[in-house]
């Protein structure tokens, strides 16, 4: 976790190099969720939830937008 600037910039590479992989987004959301920055999370959360919609996976869809929502609701 002390490399935590280091982090946000390699997976705002990963997303850049190839935007259709949810994983990256999903890890980086919950980058930003651990650096507070709630609403950015929230968005790139989303993100991975219309990669899953485009890709056809319902549930994963639905999934990682609940799993954000519980953390945040924990904190």
């Amino acid at each position: 976790m002390k490399h935590v600037d280091e982090a946000e910039e390699q997976f705002k590479l990963a997303i850049k190099l190839n935007p259709n992989i949810p994983n990256s987004h999903i890890f980086y959301s919950i980058l930003l969720n651990f650096k507070d920055l709630e609403e950015d999370a929230i968005e790139k959360m989303k993100e991975a939830s219309r990669v899953f919609r485009e890709k056809g996976y319902r549930i994963p869809e639905h999934f990682v937008l609940a799993w954000l929502y519980e953390d945040l609701a924990n904190k």
